[in-house]
């Protein structure tokens, strides 16, 4: 289990966070307690509605959506006493890209992947929406008319979707979808349960940066 004093509902599994001793600092926006979704099939549906059904039919070998759009959908779980069914705690994750990794291709292979992606992205879009896309060395970005989020095939390759989540500094961000399953590492769910990332010079440095500059290339 991984919340093992969480209590959980049709509606939300609810994380009470416990109290830590010590100094708070900055601490005004931790809240005691957060929910999250209940089940796989409730995130699943309230993904499609977040990342604006773009991802439908999607092909989701060697594919992993993960970082602020994961985590956004994972925590906006609907309120209950609320009269709009679609009232959920979103405002904050309305400028949220849909971030899209690789793993397990070779170079060639995440290029055909990636084409795949921006067939799949046109299709779900409305007859006549237009599209275009960005590249440079870090991303391939397909975009659509404002506010439909962006979708963004990130070029750096990992192997296993534990690779690529390892390459998250923020603690509460290393965590992601495959299209069946929630992932994430301990240490993201030891920020949900806390409420606290952990500070280490990475965020600073960079440990990822060596492996990009490797890749850079390729890509």
């Amino acid at each position: 289990v991984v919340f093992p004093q969480s209590t959980l509902t049709p509606i939300a599994r609810t994380i009470t966070r416990p109290v830590l001793s010590g100094f708070a600092v900055l601490d005004e926006r931790r809240h005691v307690e957060i929910t999250i979704q209940p089940s796989t099939m409730a995130f699943a549906k309230r993904f499609t509605y977040m990342t604006d059904n773009f991802l439908e039919n999607l092909d989701w070998n060697n594919v992993l959506v993960a970082g602020g759009i994961v985590l956004g959908t994972l925590l906006a779980v609907k309120n209950p006493g609320a009269p709009d069914a679609f009232n959920y705690i979103t405002d904050q994750w309305e400028s949220s890209d849909i971030d899209i990794y690789l793993y397990g291709l070779s170079a060639a292979q995440a290029t055909i992947k990636a084409q795949s992606i921006y067939n799949t992205f046109k299709a779900n879009l409305l007859d006549g929406t237009p599209s275009f896309v960005v590249k440079n060395s870090k991303t391939i970005t397909f975009y659509t008319r404002h506010p439909l989020r962006r979708v963004q095939t990130i070029l750096k390759l990992g192997k296993t979707p534990k690779d690529i989540l390892l390459n998250f500094d923020l603690d509460v961000c290393a965590v992601g979808w495959d299209g069946n399953t929630v992932w994430m590492l301990p240490r993201t769910a030891c920020a949900l349960e806390t409420g606290y990332n952990v500070f280490t010079m990475s965020l600073i440095r960079g440990h990822y940066l060596t492996n990009r500059r490797a890749t850079q290339p390729q890509r």
